[in-house]
């Protein structure tokens, strides 16, 4: 693949194509900041664009919470400063470029600092919010790398060391592609508590977990449970919802039946040391018909993950797994989506849980 060079050149904000999978978010009060420094600064810093496409959308690949807030300010058909690759990037670059604009750029010289006026940084936003926010990412970081350093005998060793290896197996299936069955005697029977995403941080996992374990969060927290899942079992649970590998609108559906085998083979594995299982809802619709394989029918137990903006196809997600139930009378979980998503989840008598982020932040559906 040959070097990436880059050029000045001017993009209309309405002509960018945001990637879905951007792995950095903004609060309220950075977007807050980034408004009024843009008002006092005007727009400094450049976006980093490929080349457009057939229909004239350039990939946009760093500066979406730029992007979002200038357009927000000026309107779409603001044209702005941008970098061009002379080439697509493939997924890994990135991914690379996402992530090492920030990994790579220079740190602050807090001697230096010490000098400035504290009134002027704080306004400019080193306040409270900010060092949460760092500590936020502090424990992230740790939680990550922790992962992946622990010992083998760490990962497969319970409290009273016994062993537990995953087997090179395959299960019973209902389909051609061999996607394993769940054991509809194993589905969970209630939502025992705690609800807690996998990998947070924010419950041990090396304690006993009376309740249960879900997977609505980034990928890379749980995606060493395809090579070690047994951690899951070690954390002693009742319950667990299927790892939701993502499944993307635009992914081939090869690689989307990879996610959905991988998912339905640990749950799998799972319940054969007893762990109940939700199945997993949340794919990208094209998918729905795949992320049924597997679950047998009168399967009444679901999870899901609630988004404000496709609250249309959560409601067809409730009526796809009645129908594949075969009765209205099911568990339902939805978790995250906000405001509206919570009160949708009320109305129709629904299981909602808000997202662990807002209950540390103290923001509540």
């Amino acid at each position: 693949m040959s070097e990436l060079t880059w050029t000045p050149t001017r993009v209309r904000l309405a002509d960018l194509a945001p990637w879905e999978r951007n792995p950095k978010r903004m609060s309220k009060a950075q977007a807050a900041r980034l408004e009024a420094s843009t008002g006092k600064l005007g727009r400094a810093g450049v976006l980093l664009v490929g080349p457009p496409d057939a229909d004239g959308k350039r990939p946009l690949y760093d500066g979406h919470q730029r992007a979002k807030v200038w357009g927000a300010l000026y309107g779409p058909a603001t044209e702005v400063v941008a970098l061009e690759a002379d080439r697509t990037l493939t997924d890994e670059e990135r991914r690379a470029t996402s992530l090492l604009t920030v990994t790579a750029a220079a740190s602050f010289d807090w001697d230096a600092l010490s000098s400035w006026d504290v009134g002027e940084l704080v306004t400019w936003g080193f306040d409270a919010d900010t060092l949460k926010a760092w500590g936020d990412d502090v424990g992230n970081l740790r939680e990550m790398l922790s992962a992946e350093v622990e010992t083998e005998a760490d990962e497969t060793q319970g409290d009273g060391g016994e062993s537990v290896i995953a087997p090179d197996a395959v299960w019973p299936t209902d389909n051609d592609w061999g996607v394993p069955l769940l054991d509809i005697n194993l589905q969970a029977r209630a939502l025992d508590l705690p609800f807690v995403p996998w990998g947070t941080g924010n419950y041990p996992r090396k304690s006993k977990m009376p309740g249960t374990w879900h997977f609505y969060t980034e990928d890379y927290r749980f995606e060493n449970l395809w090579a070690d899942p047994a951690p899951v079992v070690l954390s002693r649970c009742i319950n667990a919802v299927e790892p939701n590998f993502s499944c993307y609108d635009q992914m081939p559906p090869a690689v989307a039946l990879w996610q959905i085998y991988r998912k339905r083979w640990i749950a799998r594995w799972w319940q054969s040391f007893g762990i109940r299982v939700f199945a997993d809802l949340n794919v990208a619709e094209p998918h729905y018909a795949l992320n049924l394989l597997g679950v047998p029918k009168g399967w009444t137990a679901w999870a899901t993950r609630g988004y404000t903006k496709r609250m249309a196809l959560t409601e067809r997600e409730y009526e796809m797994a009645c129908e594949h139930a075969g009765t209205t009378s099911i568990l339902f979980v939805v978790y995250g989506g906000g405001v509206q998503v919570k009160e949708m989840c009320q109305s129709r008598g629904w299981l909602w849980f808000d997202e662990e982020r807002n209950l540390k932040e103290g923001r509540h559906g």
